[in-house]
C-alpha cells in the first residue's frame, strides 16, 4: 500500500505538484463549462486532489458528489421505461443494508454517506449514461471529455516524475493516499480507447497506451507489467476472434521478454537491490508477486 500524504506532511514540490492538479481541475471546468453534467464527471477524477488537504474535506467532497449525483437523477429521471428493474431491487435492499449496518455500528454522518456515495454514484451514473447511450452528440461529448481526463493523468505523471519521482500513493488527480488506482486506471483507460475505436487502434493510440502504462510505472506498480500485456492481447485478438499474424507472434517472442525484463529492472519492488534498475532475477521477481497478492504460506504456519 502506498503512504499517506496529506499537506501537512508534505515538502514544497508536493504542494507544487498539487498546485498543477489544481490547475488541471480548472483549466478542464472552464473547457467544458457549456455542459453542467460534466462538472460531476470531472469532479470524480479529481478525488485525490481533495483527500491530499485531509480526510474530513474528502468526506464533505463525496457527500457533494452524491448531492450532485441525486440532481441529475432528478433532471434526467433515467429509470422510466427501464428494463433493469433486477438491478434497482438489488440496489434498494443493498443500500438498506448498508445504511442499516453503518447506524447500527454508531458510525458517523460524514464517513457512512461518504463511502455510500461511492457505490451510488456508480450505480446512478450506469442508468444515465445508459438512457443518453444512443445519442450520438452527448456520446461525442463524453468521448472527447473522457480522453482530455485520460490525458490529464499521462500529464500529470510526466509532472509527478520531475517534481517528486517515483511515489506509490499519488495516481495523477484520482489518488493521493494509495496506489491501487495505478493499476486499474491504465487498463480502463486502454478498455475505453479500443471501445471507442472498435479495436483499429492507430500509431497515436498505442502512443496513448504506453502513456497510460506509465502511470502505473510512475506509481511503482507491478501488476501492470504482467497484466497490462494480457489484456492488450486478449482484447486484439481473443475478443474479436482474430487470427494472430505469423509476425506479430514473431514480434510477441522479443517484445513479451523485454517488456518483463525491463519490467524487473526498472521497479524497485521486483529485483534484489530495491533500486530502479537493479539486477534482473526472474525467480525473485515471481516470488514477490506470489506473496504479494497471496502471502507468505511459511510465516502464516508460525
Amino acid at each position: 500500500m502506498g503512504e499517506f500524504i496529506t499537506w501537512a506532511q508534505s515538502g514544497p514540490l508536493v504542494k507544487f505538484y498539487y498546485l498543477i492538479v489544481l490547475v488541471a481541475l480548472i483549466f478542464l471546468l472552464i473547457k467544458y463549462r457549456k455542459n453542467r453534467f460534466s462538472i460531476l464527471i470531472i469532479l470524480i477524477f479529481f478525488n485525490g486532489l481533495v483527500a491530499f488537504y485531509g480526510k474530513n474535506l474528502q468526506n464533505a467532497y463525496r457527500i457533494l458528489l452524491l448531492l450532485l449525483t441525486i440532481y441529475w437523477l432528478f433532471r434526467t429521471d433515467p429509470f422510466r421505461h427501464t428494463n433493469y428493474s433486477n438491478i434497482i431491487i438489488s440496489f434498494i435492499f443493498f443500500s438498506l443494508t448498508f445504511l442499516y449496518t453503518s447506524f447500527y455500528n454508531q458510525d458517523y454522518f460524514f464517513i457512512i454517506f461518504s463511502q455510500y456515495s461511492r457505490y451510488f454514484i456508480l450505480f446512478s451514473l450506469f442508468f444515465v449514461l445508459n438512457k443518453y447511450c444512443q445519442n450520438k452528440s452527448f456520446r461525442d461529448w463524453l468521448e472527447k471529455l473522457i480522453y482530455d481526463l485520460l490525458l490529464i493523468q499521462i500529464i500529470l505523471s510526466v509532472a509527478k516524475i520531475i517534481l517528486i519521482g517515483l511515489k506509490e500513493s499519488i495516481v495523477g488527480s484520482v489518488g493521493s493516499q494509495g496506489g491501487a488506482l495505478a493499476t486499474s486506471l491504465p487498463m480502463m483507460g486502454f478498455l475505453f480507447i479500443w471501445i471507442r475505436k472498435k479495436g483499429k487502434l492507430d500509431r497515436d493510440d498505442w502512443i496513448f497506451t504506453l502513456g497510460l502504462a506509465f502511470i502505473g510505472f510512475m506509481s511503482l506498480k507491478r501488476a501492470i507489467w504482467f497484466i497490462m500485456p494480457v489484456l492488450i492481447s486478449m482484447l486484439m485478438f481473443y475478443v474479436p476472434k482474430r487470427k494472430i499474424p505469423t509476425k506479430a507472434v514473431f514480434l510477441s517472442i522479443i517484445i513479451v521478454p523485454l517488456f518483463f525484463y525491463f519490467g524487473v529492472r526498472l521497479n524497485p519492488f521486483l529485483n534484489k537491490e530495491g533500486e530502479i534498475w537493479g539486477s534482473f532475477d526472474p525467480g525473485y521477481a515471481v516470488n514477490f508477486a506470489k506473496v504479494y497478492s497471496f502471502g507468505d504460506k511459511d510465516q502464516a504456519e508460525k
